[in-house]
């Protein structure tokens, strides 16, 4: 009996794969429809997550051939003729011949793991060894920063004083707290007084910026944290590169092009 029932479960296995493997070309009005096609599309179903089933198997088929039949119907009609088709035709064909530049042109010039270490590098080192914590009330004018910073000498709490003047409104519910930063997310006269300030200080003079006039006051230091590890930031330095690469790609054909 045991026996039998390990002869009956191998059958049932091979039964499976043999119904997994059933793919097989369709012919729909004299077009073919190959079963290389139709695995293409079964494989894009599964890198997405879909089980392998005879019911998808199916599906890829029923799809393809409902397809077929569309297309049938319209050069039928001769839909192909008219103008809003051919111009969507002309448009496919243009997207599929640019996509297939591109796909070799990034074969033959991969993003290599060096590119993606050395832009990392770059950008960590732009960064910045050293996170601050920093509170800052921003005005229109600089009377207004003057009078601000007059009330904060005088004894009055920063965070306070940050409250009923500062009109960065993103940070002046929270008493200006513009929390952990680095000065390469600042703009450059911030960035400079946030890094020339010592610890504990208020800013000797108001701070002028594309943004208004700033008073800061610096918290807190610390080693940086917040740049993501290398492991972390590497698909997105990756997708940067490839678009950089397309860019590049497409400038170098357009130095070349005659376009009036």
């Amino acid at each position: 009996m045991h026996k039998k029932l390990v002869v009956l479960a191998a059958a049932g296995v091979l039964a499976a794969h043999s119904a997994l493997a059933a793919v097989t070309d369709v012919t729909v009005n004299g077009t073919k429809i190959s079963a290389a096609a139709q695995e293409k599309i079964i494989q894009a179903a599964m890198a997405q997550g879909q089980e392998r089933t005879p019911q998808l198997e199916k599906d890829v088929r029923e799809r393809l051939i409902g397809e077929q039949l569309l297309v049938d119907a319209a050069l039928s009609q001769k839909l192909d003729k008219e103008q809003p088709v051919i111009e969507l035709l002309a448009q496919s064909r243009s997207n599929i011949l640019a996509g297939a530049a591109l796909n070799r042109y990034l074969k033959n010039h991969p993003v290599t793991e060096a590119e993606i270490r050395a832009d990392y590098d770059q950008k960590k080192a732009q960064y910045g060894a050293t996170e601050y914590h920093v509170r800052h009330i921003l005005t229109q004018t600089q009377k207004e920063a003057e009078d601000a910073l007059k009330r904060i000498r005088a004894g009055e709490d920063f965070a306070k004083v940050a409250r009923e003047v500062s009109i960065d409104n993103g940070t002046k519910d929270n008493g200006g707290d513009l929390d952990w930063a680095s000065p390469s997310s600042m703009v450059k006269p911030f960035a400079d007084a946030m890094k020339a300030q010592k610890v504990g200080e208020v800013s000797s003079q108001p701070v002028k910026s594309e943004f208004g006039y700033h008073i800061l006051l610096v918290e807190a230091t610390r080693p940086a944290e917040l740049f993501p590890a290398y492991e972390h930031a590497k698909p997105t330095l990756r997708q940067e590169l490839v678009q950089k690469k397309v860019f590049e790609y497409i400038e170098s054909l357009r130095s070349k092009a005659s376009i009036h």
